[in-house]
Parts: structure tokens; sequence; C-alpha cells
């Protein structure tokens, strides 16, 4: 017998010239006759098919010389080492998931087995136990704002490999409850609530400056803005926005809007007395806590009515007494003042009557003797 890796000779000894011949060949092997028809042939064994297999592998020639002798010759080729590969060795996802598969070859029909991996990764094998099988990968969908990886280690019988795989995050996503908050004029808190598919953190990027703003629960899934509003001491209301940056980098905002404080009025009296005469006048201020806009809605025919400082905070109302009261009798009217936020006032005018007063044209009478009239 005679181990062949690529070439090996065998002598042929005669003891004359003789002529060989080769009966019976392999087909991974090739044999030739040099220095024929002499006492010392060389007979030249070369492989020509290597031995991918981890077995080795044996097989027979036969030469004969020409005076009828025959040789069977056994020639074994060495097996080839274990070999195997994983290709390719790192695989990338997006945030939705999805399947790749990887190459796993060998030249001995190799046993796969995967021997560990993340758990959002799950595998298959096909074709094992051939030259040529494949790991199939498969990504689920990645709704962690973060990306991930890990490894998957799979072996055979002699080798180990190890495959990165990593996967896009989903990104940051938030949702704000309520968007906007209303708030009344003295002043209260609020809150809305952000909802996020990670542990969100967030800063306060502006305000009005008669909100104060502050957090609980952050850093987590569900975040609580608290939004404080000042007391509002005018008449008209006020908004804004309050904007806040997540930790990514996005601009979150709320709307706000807070109620003026109610519009009032007051008057000074809701009754007047003039004198009788004309041009006897009386005044009743009239105030407010915004620029009010009044009016009388009715009039007293015997005296006049007017507004000073209208559309103001401070306004006066006049009240003159046209004509003469000529009686002795007082008199008296009514008539409505109205501002323009509704309110309305019943305001009583009472003139005075005159003095009493009365004459005799004819002081002095002459009677006769015999009396008359």
């Amino acid at each position: 017998s005679k181990d062949v890796n690529k070439t090996s000779t065998v002598t042929l000894s005669a003891n004359y010239n003789a002529e060989w011949r080769v009966s019976e060949e392999l087909e991974w092997l090739s044999a030739a006759i040099s220095d024929n028809n002499t006492t010392s042939a060389t007979l030249k064994l070369t492989t020509t098919v290597a031995n991918e297999t981890i077995n080795t592998r044996k097989g027979n020639i036969s030469v004969t010389a020409d005076n009828g002798d025959s040789y069977t010759i056994q020639v074994t080729q060495n097996a080839s080492s274990a070999y195997s590969n994983v290709v390719p060795k790192e695989f990338e996802f997006k945030e939705t998931g999805g399947s790749n598969s990887a190459s796993l070859t060998s030249n001995w029909g190799a046993t796969w087995s995967v021997t560990s991996k993340p758990n959002w990764i799950t595998t298959s094998i096909s074709s094992n136990y051939t030259n040529n099988a494949l790991l199939n990968i498969t990504a689920s969908e990645n709704v962690d704002p973060l990306g991930r990886s890990g490894t998957i280690t799979i072996k055979n019988d002699y080798h180990s490999y190890n495959i990165a795989v990593t996967q896009d995050g989903a990104g940051y996503s938030f949702k704000i409850s309520p968007l906007s908050l209303s708030f009344v004029y003295g002043g209260e808190t609020k809150s809305s609530t952000i909802t996020c598919n990670g542990n969100g953190s967030y800063t306060v990027k502006s305000k009005p400056d008669w909100c104060s703003i502050s957090f609980t629960n952050n850093n987590t899934t569900k975040t609580t803005v608290n939004v404080q509003a000042s007391a509002n001491n005018i008449t008209d209301s006020r908004t804004g926005v309050v904007k806040i940056t997540s930790n990514d980098g996005q601009e979150l905002n709320i709307s706000v809007v807070q109620e003026g404080i109610p519009m009032t009025t007051s008057i000074s009296a809701t009754s007047v007395t003039l004198g009788s005469a004309i041009s006897s006048m009386k005044t009743i201020a009239l105030t407010s806590n915004y620029n009010a806009e009044w009016r009388a809605n009715e009039e007293i025919e015997w005296c006049d009515v007017s507004i000073k400082n209208n559309n103001s905070s401070s306004a006066i109302l006049e009240i003159t007494a046209t004509v003469e009261n000529g009686s002795i009798n007082t008199r008296s009217g009514d008539f409505t003042l109205v501002s323009d936020n509704g309110d309305e006032y019943k305001i009583t005018v009472t003139q005075q009557g005159s003095a009493p007063y009365s004459n005799v044209r004819i002081k002095d009478f002459e009677v006769g003797i015999d009396g008359g009239s």
C-alpha cells in the first residue's frame, strides 16, 4: 500500500527488459510509467482530485508485466482537515424587523446547532448535515426608541462561530394630553401627561412669565407636566405656550390660556335730589375695573343726563334739571344706566317743589256807610 497526497512512485523491477502497463486506474489518481522496457521502471502516482472530506479514501490499481506477472497496489489518500465557515458574520436589521441568512459550509456535512442568541432573534437551519447549510435569522420588531445588539453563537462538530446582530431603534415618540390648559383668573395648577415609548427626559425651553413648571416622574415612560398659573389681576385674558425639550431634542408644546378678572362696575348712588330751579345739578361717580362704556337707556323729560370721561375706569354721571318745578310738590322719575359688561342700575331723580307763594293784589278797600262789596 502507498499513502498518496500529491505524488508518489513505485519501482518496477525485472531481470529482463520488462514492458509494464497499468490495467486498472482510479478516477482521482493518475498513473504513469517511466523507463519502461528496462530492468528498473518507475510507476508515478499523482492525485488529480483533492480529498476534501475528513475521511481517508482508498483504492486499488493493477500493473502487469509482459511476462504475465500482475500486481495490485493499494493507494490511500489522506483526509483533509475539518473545515467549516460562516458567511457573513454580521447582520443589521431595521427597527421593523426582518429576515436574512448566513451560509454554513463544511467539508464533511457538519451538524450545526445554535447555542445562544438574543431573545429578539429566532433562528432555523436549512439543509443541516450537508456541506452547504443555511442559518435563517429573523429579528422581531423593535418598539424601543434605542437600538439593540447581540451575538448568535453557532457551532458544529469541530468549530464555534459568533455572529453579531444589531437592530435600529424605533426612535422616541411622544404624545401629550391634553395639548392645551385653561386657567381661572385667580390662578391654579393643572397638568398634562407626556407618554413616551421609552424613558423620556424633559426640560423647559420657554414659558410665559405667569406660569411655573415642574415635572413628576421625569425619566419614565409617563411624565406629568405641572403648570401653575399665577393670579390674573386684569380683565384681559392672556395666552402663551409652554415649550418643552425632550432628551432627543424634540420640541413639545402645551398651549395655555387664562381668563381675565371679571369686569365689575359700581356707582356711588342710585338716587339724587335736584333743586326746583333750572340748572340744579347732581353727580354720581361711576367706577369700574376696566374702561367701561356707559349709556342711559331712558331719560326724564324735565332733566338732562350726560356722562363725562366715558370709556374709562372713572366716569361721572351728571344729572341737571332743565325745567323749573313751579309746584310746591316734589316730582320724581327713573331712568336706567347700563354698562357695556351688562350691569344695569335704576337711578331715581327727585326734584324739589318750589317754596309756597301767595299774594293779594289790592290791599286797601273803602266801603260806604251803606255797606257793599
